[in-house]
C-alpha cells in the first residue's frame, strides 16, 4: 500500500525520522564539545579506590595497621606514575569517560520517560475528545 501524502502512517514515519535526525545532530554537537582531558577536574585518589572501581575486591588490606604511613605511600605511587609516563591520568580519563557515558544514558532515559508521559497525555486528550464528540452526536440524534 503506497503512502499517500496525508496517510497517518507516513506522518508518523516522517516525524520519527525527523526526531532521529535531530537526536543525531545533538549527539554530534555534544561530542564535538567534549574535551578528553580536564586536569583541573582530577583529584588525587588512593590506589584502593582505583582497584575498587576496576573490580579488585581485596578486603584483606594491610592498610589498617599504619594509618599515618598510608598517605605517604599513595603520594609516592602517584609520583612514580608521573615519572613513568602518567599511567594514572589514563585511568582517570577512562573513569571520567565512563561517568560521562552514565550521565548521558541517564539523560536519555529521562528524555524517554518525558516522551512517554507526553504520549500518554495525548492519548488521554484524544480519548476525552472522542468521548465528548460521541456524547454530543448521541444527544443531537436523540433531540432530533
Amino acid at each position: 500500500m503506497p503512502l499517500t501524502p496525508f496517510c497517518p502512517r507516513r506522518r508518523k514515519l516522517e516525524t520519527f525520522i525527523k526526531a532521529e535526525i535531530s537526536m543525531m545532530e545533538k549527539e554530534k554537537q555534544n561530542h564535538s564539545k567534549r574535551i578528553s582531558f580536564k586536569p583541573h577536574v582530577f583529584k588525587k585518589k588512593s590506589s584502593n579506590y582505583i582497584n575498587d572501581v576496576h573490580g579488585d575486591d581485596d578486603d584483606d588490606d594491610d592498610d589498617d595497621d599504619d594509618d599515618d604511613d598510608d598517605d605517604d605511600d599513595d603520594d609516592d605511587d602517584d609520583d612514580d606514575r608521573r615519572r613513568e609516563g602518567g599511567g594514572g591520568e589514563e585511568e582517570e580519563e577512562e573513569e571520567e569517560e565512563e561517568e560521562e557515558e552514565e550521565e548521558e544514558e541517564e539523560e536519555e532515559e529521562e528524555e524517554e520517560e518525558e516522551g512517554r508521559r507526553r504520549r500518554r497525555r495525548r492519548r488521554r486528550r484524544r480519548r476525552r475528545r472522542r468521548r465528548r464528540r460521541r456524547r454530543r452526536r448521541r444527544r443531537s440524534y436523540k433531540n432530533q
